[in-house]
């Protein structure tokens, strides 16, 4: 599903309305189980997405990267700028989440960059 919609918008890379492209495939990998490919992520920053935009809970990419335990999309992030401090809704820093949710690997990834 991701593959699919990656295809039928990579016209929109380009497109002054894909500046929260970054969020809806977070959004679509995390309601379909699978796990972003940095490159994809690597491939919407370089195309002009905002790492720090969030979503209506607040959420920034690496919230959701940090609550699903993806170690390589979290340094992705962090490598394109994204704000390790960065307090959602609740007040959740990305390391809350993963310390919240047992991921000790992500968790390191975050304190070394300050978190």
């Amino acid at each position: 599903m991701l593959r699919i919609h990656l295809m039928q918008n990579w016209y929109c890379l380009s497109d002054e309305a894909m500046e929260d492209a970054l969020i809806e495939v977070e959004a679509m990998g995390r309601f379909a189980g699978i796990d972003l490919l940095p490159e994809v992520i690597k491939l919407l920053v370089e195309a002009g997405s905002p790492v720090n935009l969030q979503d209506q809970v607040g959420d920034t990419p690496l919230h959701d990267a940090a609550l699903q335990g993806r170690v390589e999309a979290a340094r992705v992030l962090l490598d394109a700028g994204a704000d390790v401090h960065a307090n959602n809704n609740a007040g959740q820093t990305p390391l809350d989440l993963a310390r919240q949710n047992g991921h000790g690997n992500v968790v390191a990834v975050l304190q070394a960059a300050g978190g």
